[in-house]
């Protein structure tokens, strides 16, 4: 009897791997389009997983400037921006953004707005939180380039009350890597603090700017917040330079004024 069920497992592994396979490393939303009546029910979440990343990867073909990116770059970078998934595949609220998403294909809205916002939230997250669109401009909430064909940068909801942040990245070769901004070194703080008041802080919803000069350096432009400034109304600018992320040296300052005075710092 065994031997006799063991032939139907088998046959059941071998079809549900081939129909996974039609879809796991597809990156054409057209492709997909056309087998997505196909998929199987439980099969679902992971394809419409897979759709969004078609869909980002295709968006940032698209709406971006530098028109040379490989495609393991964009596809590297969907992958890193889709990472986070708190949502269990089964529960209830899943089921029903699932059934939502296959409305909409059946009508033809597969990229409509309102999809990609159920394609973001079928991959999980957490309540009232905004998943980026693709900009070809930086903004809060989007998929965007820093330096063209150089660092990627898209911008979040934390889940936690209002929180933003910028996570940036820096493509070497095929990999995309992450970089901070933000320096911590204490040679740094201690010039900086020459010329802020004490308690200074970095914040990251306030995000930055980052410009690349001729000499290969990068300058990297952001405000700066005091103990009495609120997260919204940072009272300070400030810009620094870097050529590999890990060490920095700060440039200048400035109070946030109506007349915007800027100090080098030495």
């Amino acid at each position: 009897m065994k031997k006799i069920l063991l032939v139907p497992a088998v046959l059941f592994s071998t079809f549900f791997l081939a129909q996974k396979s039609e879809f796991s490393n597809n990156y054409s939303t057209t492709s997909l389009k056309e087998i997505q009546k196909k998929i199987p029910q439980n099969e679902k979440h992971e394809f419409y997983k897979q759709y969004f990343r078609a869909l980002i990867t295709e968006e940032m073909t698209s709406k971006f400037s530098y028109k040379n990116y490989s495609d393991v770059v964009l596809r590297k970078f969907a992958d890193t921006i889709i990472a986070i998934n708190r949502m269990e595949e089964n529960s209830k609220e899943s089921s029903e953004i699932i059934k939502n998403i296959d409305r909409n294909f059946s009508i033809d809205s597969a990229n409509a707005i309102d999809n990609y916002h159920l394609l973001a939230a079928n991959i999980g997250l957490y309540p009232d939180q905004m998943f980026p669109i693709v900009s070809s401009e930086p903004d809060e909430f989007t998929i965007f380039e820093t330096i063209p064909g150089e660092i990627l940068t898209y911008s979040q909801q934390s889940g936690v009350f209002t929180g933003l942040y910028f996570s940036s990245y820096k493509i070497n070769g095929s990999n995309v890597d992450p970089i901070n901004p933000y320096p911590n070194d204490n040679k740094f703080i201690n010039k900086v603090s020459k010329y802020a008041k004490s308690g200074w802080r970095f914040q990251p919803r306030a995000g930055y700017g980052i410009e690349k000069n001729k000499l290969g350096e990068y300058i990297i432009s952001t405000s700066l917040y005091t103990a009495e400034d609120s997260n919204a109304a940072p009272s300070m600018s400030i810009e620094y330079k870097t050529t590999d992320f890990k060490r920095f040296i700060p440039l200048r300052i400035a109070k946030n004024d109506d007349d915007v005075k800027w100090t080098v710092i030495k």
